[in-house]
């Protein structure tokens, strides 16, 4: 078992200022008026007069304003996936039945299947980069290292081995977030059985009432023939604009941020038997997006490290307890001020497969 570091959550908590364990309702659900309110006024304006508009001006104008707005209206939706995400972990409100509400409204929205990802989310924070149990973004351990190596050194070096790393990180920032819902992708294989996110199984959710996996379920199937409804009205084409291709990049964003929220070159993934909570809450690294797309995001990638220590703190109060506890860290403390999309492109070429060997403690083979 691999030791402890020399303070303990008492001592991170302890640290911290009482009133950042406050939920307030009315804040919360401010950021959620606003949120919405944006996703709504925008789309109405670009639906009833900007269409119209860039159209009359130049079919170019016209792709170029629609591509922006989508590209915003993405980043929207993901605020909106990040409010949810509070809601799962008990942070939104300190009233259970008013989280689940609202979470379950929020995400079935955006085809998430709030009580199933509710579920699996817990096992991947209490499990945090342990090998053997994680729920997300497990990678392979080498079993060639000279092999790995040399597609290693293709992927970084060769023409081909970089467009083909360009096309694959395409597909997995689009596709990534669907196929783990569907398929369980990138998290620690528990059986053979075909599990997923949208059934009941008992590798995935033993002990967690039926009825909630079935009304997620349920509840997107509805979502989706409301949608469907809606585009017999607006029409296909403008359904697609404003809900289905913002939703492909809030997809995009969901794969970027948790993919980088535990991957870095630092970071280390651990067989079970040499993991413990506390270390595997300290494999989180925090980034930055930016002012603009860090505040419109609720810094969710800005204070990981904090909300895996203390998942139940608003992110209101996060950067607050984050400035409270680095002095406690200290070099356990990962932040990675580079570029956001850069690093996330430098991840996808560099970090294929971990290192083997005997101690249990793996990092990425480089």
């Amino acid at each position: 078992m691999s030791n402890l570091p020399k303070f303990t959550v008492g001592d991170l908590r302890r640290a911290i200022p009482k009133h950042c364990f406050e939920r307030s309702l009315a804040t919360s659900f401010g950021h959620l008026a606003v949120d919405l309110l944006e996703i709504i006024v925008e789309s109405a304006i670009m639906y009833h007069f900007i269409d119209a508009l860039l159209w009359k001006i130049h079919p170019i104008v016209w792709l170029v304003g629609w591509t922006a707005f989508i590209f915003y209206q993405g980043v929207s939706f993901t605020a909106i996936w990040v409010l949810a995400h509070e809601c799962g972990h008990g942070a939104f409100t300190k009233y259970e039945w008013v989280n689940d509400l609202v979470g379950y409204i929020l995400h079935t929205s955006l085809l998430v299947p709030y009580f199933p990802w509710k579920f699996t989310h817990a096992s991947h924070h209490h499990y945090t980069n342990n090998l053997d149990k994680d729920e997300v973004w497990v990678p392979q351990i080498t079993q060639d290292k000279e092999k790995d190596l040399k597609h290693l050194a293709e992927r970084t070096t060769t023409l081909k081995g970089i467009v083909k790393t360009a096309i694959q990180g395409f597909f997995v920032s689009i596709l990534g977030w669907p196929m783990y819902l569907a398929f369980n992708s990138t998290a620690s294989k528990k059986s053979d059985n075909f599990v997923n996110h949208f059934m009941y199984s008992t590798e995935l959710f033993k002990g967690k009432p039926k009825w909630k996996i079935h009304a997620s379920t349920v509840g997107m199937i509805v979502w989706s023939c409301v949608i469907a409804s809606l585009s017999a009205f607006i029409g296909t084409g403008m359904i697609i604009r404003l809900y289905v291709l913002p939703l492909l990049v809030c997809n995009f964003f969901l794969v970027a941020i948790t993919y980088l929220q535990h991957t870095h070159v630092v970071v280390a993934h651990y067989k079970d038997s040499e993991w413990n909570w506390l270390l595997g809450a300290l494999c989180t690294v925090d980034r930055t997006m930016g002012p603009f797309l860090d505040r419109k995001l609720h810094l969710i990638h800005v204070t990981h490290v904090c909300h895996h220590l203390f998942s139940y703190i608003p992110f209101y109060h996060s950067r607050e307890v984050t400035e409270a506890i680095k002095p406690i860290l200290g070099d356990l403390y990962v932040k990675d001020d580079k570029n956001f999309f850069a690093e996330l492109w430098n991840t996808y070429k560099h970090m294929t497969v971990l290192e083997g060997n005997e101690t249990g403690v793996h990092y990425w083979l480089k």
